[in-house]
């Protein structure tokens, strides 16, 4: 069994990105700033005003899981919605943006390669179970019939003798 364990870890990737986004709206006035929209942070889009000046696209640095460079490239943006957006590409509408100074958080508090917090990964079995199967078999046995890694299973173990 391998030790990535893809699930888990697309799981937290997902959950970073969506606490990533939500700091950088938040930071950014949490809304359009051509028509407020607020509703859904999913439909809020980071518009470069100049496009000269773009390095890259803010969504492939959250893939990197870089904030300070996500915090630099976003202070080239503004907030639309998907919208207005469209539309001033489209040439729909034009309007005369100006980037304001934001002031973004120095991190995330987001531990990379970890999960975050309500991530991890629940003991499948009771305390119970997992002292007779701890009795019975090595770390490396364990993570196999639990299906986790042994870094984990060893992390429920401990769990088991002081109570965490």
């Amino acid at each position: 069994m391998s030790r990535y364990n893809k699930k888990y870890n697309t799981i937290y990737a997902r959950e970073w990105r969506l606490k990533a986004k939500e700091a950088l709206v938040a930071s950014m006035g949490g809304e359009c700033r051509i028509c407020s929209y607020k509703e859904c942070i999913k439909a809020l889009d980071f518009h470069h005003v100049d496009g000269e000046d773009k390095d890259h696209e803010i969504g492939q640095l959250m893939s990197q899981r870089s904030w300070r460079k996500m915090c630099k490239e976003a202070s080239k943006c503004v907030l639309l919605c998907c919208r207005c957006h469209r539309e001033l590409h489209a040439g729909l509408k034009e309007y005369t943006l100006k980037v304001p100074i934001y002031e973004f958080p120095e991190s995330l508090n987001i531990r990379a390669g970890r999960y975050g917090e309500g991530m991890r990964k629940k003991c499948p079995v009771s305390e119970d179970e997992l002292r007779s199967l701890r009795e019975q078999n090595s770390y490396d046995k364990l993570a196999i019939l639990l299906q986790a890694n042994k870094r984990t299973v060893m992390r429920w173990c401990k769990e088991l003798d002081y109570g965490g």
